[in-house]
């Protein structure tokens, strides 16, 4: 029995030393991954050419310098997957290094395409109006390309011989400066800035208002922009065509604005005519005259008459059978003219919207500053539910006939852009007013509204000019 205990022992003990010199022989270590993280950590050299120089948008006077700030974003892309993400020193130049992780070994037979701040279509959402903001976020440039053969890998480290050059900016960089053009001097202090280039909108929100607004847009040639600035419980618009914002470039933009309202009716209605108060125009005229300059309203002064031969109407006339046009065109459109084609003159149904006693109250006042100027006029007042704390003011214009000013601060006319084609004869002997075009007009007397119509009148006359938008 303690023999064959003794065997036993010495059967578990020789069992112990083959395990033992079993395990000693399996070299556990040789099979240990060569990069156990399964990261690599890649390190280049990367510049911007030498006309891209909104790089990082240091401003220096009106240039932006091409400067590097420390942790800006390149992302790698190897076979149109991601494969890691890359960042910045800080540099004082166009010339940085980039260094970061990749999430896997690259091919070293296929390109590296590093993208800046991102791979697919640049977005511009989101901007806040500041330099530092569009630096961090919205200055995109084209990719650069690291070419295959040019890197290798060794353990986690990623190695190449060439450098990453990225491509020319993707963008124009505007700085706007917003003006009420009411006196041409104060300062709009927007919350927010709406740029449309003519196909999509660009939405700036600082921070808190401001005058000076940096945008970062794609850039265009003669392309119609329009601007929309919430100021407070305001709205102010302005438009400029033939616009061109070359990619790569910085612009300062002065931008004098007209404040309008929205009454909950079928237009917008501008809070200022167009000259403010100091222009008259005659109907299908867009240069518009001083008051008190002396011009002379006259049908011999009105463009669209006398041809020199037959002293006959030469435009928006009636041939017998009908008229040539109806409305004014664009081309002789007062506010389209002046203030840009997002603007035109009011239609006759138009002005026939705001009298109407459903939509509208209308108040008159002799002092509407409250300042003892005794600015005349009345208050249009909405009464659409949302809308009945907006209004528009139209001082008492008078009416230019001649040289003569007749019934200012007690009457006020505004054109339309619609012609007088009424016809006021018979099947048989129709009578064409050749020469008449509808206007508002409002008169106080007696401390009431005596009128308050939509009239036709001479299209010579020097009427008061009120704009309207879509």
């Amino acid at each position: 029995m303690k023999k064959n205990i003794l065997s036993l022992a010495a059967l578990l003990i020789a069992s112990a030393a083959v395990f033992t010199a079993c395990s000693s022989d399996d070299n556990i270590s040789s099979e240990q991954p060569a990069n156990p993280t399964g990261k690599y950590i890649m390190t280049v050299q990367a510049s911007k050419g030498d006309d891209a120089t909104t790089r990082a948008l240091t401003l220096d006077g009106k240039t932006l310098n091409a400067t590097w700030d420390a942790n800006e974003k390149v992302l790698v892309y190897q076979g149109g997957s991601q494969i890691g993400t890359l960042y910045s020193a800080a540099s004082s130049t166009n010339a940085t290094t980039l260094t970061g992780e990749l999430n896997s070994a690259p091919n070293a037979a296929q390109n590296l395409t590093l993208y800046f701040h991102t791979n697919a279509t640049p977005s511009y959402a989101g901007q806040d109006g500041t330099l530092a903001k569009i630096a961090s976020t919205y200055d995109f440039c084209a990719p650069a390309t690291i070419t295959a053969g040019s890197f290798t890998v060794s353990g986690s480290t990623v190695s190449t011989n060439s450098s990453a050059s990225f491509g020319a900016n993707q963008q124009a960089i505007v700085k706007f400066t917003l003006i009420d053009k009411a006196d041409g001097t104060t300062s709009l202090n927007a919350s927010q800035l709406v740029i449309n280039d003519g196909t999509t909108d660009y939405t700036i929100s600082p921070t808190s208002p401001t005058s000076e607004i940096y945008a970062a847009i794609p850039g265009f040639t003669g392309q119609t922009v329009t601007l929309t600035a919430t100021v407070g419980d305001d709205t102010y618009a302005y438009e400029k065509t033939g616009v061109t914002f070359e990619n790569g470039q910085y612009y300062e933009v002065k931008v004098k604005m007209h404040e309008y309202v929205d009454l909950g009716l079928s237009v917008k209605w501008a809070t200022m005519n167009v000259g403010a108060e100091s222009v008259t125009d005659p109907w299908g005229e867009t240069t518009g005259h001083a008051f008190g300059s002396g011009y002379k309203f006259s049908l011999d002064n009105y463009a669209w008459y006398n041809d020199g031969v037959t002293g006959k109407y030469t435009k928006y006339k009636h041939d017998g059978s009908s008229w040539d046009y109806e409305v004014l065109e664009s081309g002789d459109d007062a506010a389209t003219r002046n203030w840009g084609g997002m603007w035109r003159m009011p239609t006759k149904a138009e002005w026939e919207e705001l009298l109407n006693e459903d939509n509208c109250t209308w108040t008159w006042t002799t002092d509407y500053k409250g300042d003892g100027s005794n600015v005349a006029g009345v208050i249009v007042t909405s009464k659409k539910d949302g809308y009945t704390d907006k209004s528009i003011f139209l001082p008492a214009t008078g009416i230019y006939n001649g040289n003569k000013n007749t019934g200012p601060n007690i009457y006020a006319n505004y054109w339309s852009k619609s012609l007088y084609t009424n016809n006021r004869g018979t099947d048989l002997e129709p009578l064409y007013y050749y020469h008449y075009a509808w206007k508002l007009e409002i008169l106080y007397d007696n401390g009431s509204l005596s009128w308050r119509r939509v009239q036709n009148e001479n299209r010579y006359y020097g009427i008061g000019v009120r704009a309207v938008r879509p």
